[in-house]
């Protein structure tokens, strides 16, 4: 059995309990989106750093030695070519997996909240048409108008589309 609220039992506290939920979910998906923004702008950074320093230890066409560790490693002047710097530049570092899943958790969050978004709009517009609509016609059974009003909202909450049997 599903936790949902059936539409007929909706009241307007609910409502304004989907309203904060939504805008709650709306400042955590801007958060993450600057956090995100950071991580990206720290990454860059990084791979910048790396590229430098892939530079600076290139190997020497002619010995096959990294150029950069040979010139300081006195008296020897030899250090073979991938030296310990470039072979460290090669191994993951143990924060990846952090901003992978950080990264999944803001396109989650990102998605639940242009769904939510869109379900609002839905209903809002709805909101609009009855409105504009007015009261029920004289002579037109007031169930069969809410029956129709509550099918309305059904379908503006939950399309056809997003329906599933259970």
């Amino acid at each position: 059995m599903s936790d949902r609220i059936a539409l007929d039992d909706l009241t307007s506290d609910q409502l304004d309990q989907l309203y904060a939920d939504l805008d709650r979910y709306e400042e955590v998906v801007g958060e993450l989106n600057e956090t995100n923004t950071g991580l990206a702008r720290r990454a860059a950074r990084a791979e910048a750093a790396v590229a430098r320093a892939r530079a600076l230890h290139r190997r020497n066409e002619h010995t096959g030695d990294c150029e950069h560790c040979s010139a300081r490693d006195y008296p020897n002047y030899a250090v073979p070519h991938p030296c310990d710097t470039v072979r460290a530049l090669g191994e993951p570092a143990p924060a990846a997996t952090e901003a992978t899943d950080l990264e999944i958790t803001a396109r989650v969050l990102s998605a639940l909240h242009r769904v939510a978004q869109d379900t609002v709009t839905r209903v809002i517009n709805l909101h609009e048409q009855w409105v504009k609509a007015g009261p029920p016609p004289l002579g037109v059974p007031l169930a069969r108008w809410w029956d129709t009003r509550l099918a309305e909202l059904h379908n503006a909450i939950q399309p056809a589309d997003q329906t599933t049997e259970k």
